[in-house]
């Protein structure tokens, strides 16, 4: 049966207003769903920071004393928080240097006296009935005769009795020129004695006669 033009647009508009509403309809359901939720797990929490260490610190320090240092800490940092080395210190005594451990203790040590030459025992006490030696008169071929150094003096070599011996050179600045030679192993030449306080330039001019490495 053949539909005239009108009959044909008349379903075609009854198809697109069908579509229409399917669509209409779709999109109405699509808006009446509800949102998906995204579930977001718990965040992660900030690493917490590794513990302090205990180092005990001893010996020639200011503060001498139990410390807490983050892990990888050296020995310096910990000298340093006990207030750093006293003047008697050695710094060859420790090994600022070194990675220090939980528990450790660091021991400062101090300078070793110089040998004064005086005896390290006192003389035996004589029983109290024991009468006392005569003396011995000293030979008439052997005066007692006070030694001389020999200059130039070796630096290096040379006991604190000697030093004192060379003219402006007293006890307290021969000692400080032996605590340098301890503490940096020997003189190199004769101008390293300005470094040592108490000599300057005057004074290193008239030692140079006197003195040599």
């Amino acid at each position: 049966m053949d539909l005239s033009r009108g009959q044909k647009l008349l379903i075609i508009g009854g198809l697109l207003a069908l579509l229409a509403g399917i669509v209409i309809l779709s999109l109405g359901r699509l808006a009446s769903q509800p949102a998906a939720v995204v579930y977001q797990g718990p965040t992660a929490k900030s690493a917490a920071p590794p513990p302090l260490i205990a180092v005990h610190v001893v010996g020639a320090v200011a503060k001498p004393g139990l410390y807490w240092l983050p892990p990888g800490s050296r020995a310096i940092e910990a000298v340093n928080m006990a207030g750093g080395m006293t003047a008697q210190a050695s710094a060859k005594s420790v090994n600022l240097a070194a990675l220090v451990e939980d528990g450790q203790q660091i021991v400062v040590g101090t300078i070793p006296p110089l040998d004064s030459g005086l005896p390290t025992q006192p003389p035996a006490p004589q029983p109290a009935s024991a009468s006392p030696p005569a003396p011995q008169p000293l030979p008439a071929s052997a005066p007692t005769v006070q030694a001389v150094p020999a200059f130039p003096l070796s630096l290096n070599q040379a006991t604190k009795e000697q030093l004192e011996a060379v003219p402006e050179i007293g006890p307290q600045l021969a000692q400080r020129i032996l605590y340098y030679r301890y503490e940096h192993g020997g003189f190199r030449t004769v101008e390293e004695l300005a470094k040592v306080p108490g000599i300057g330039d005057h004074r290193l001019g008239l030692l140079r006669q006197y003195v040599t490495p």
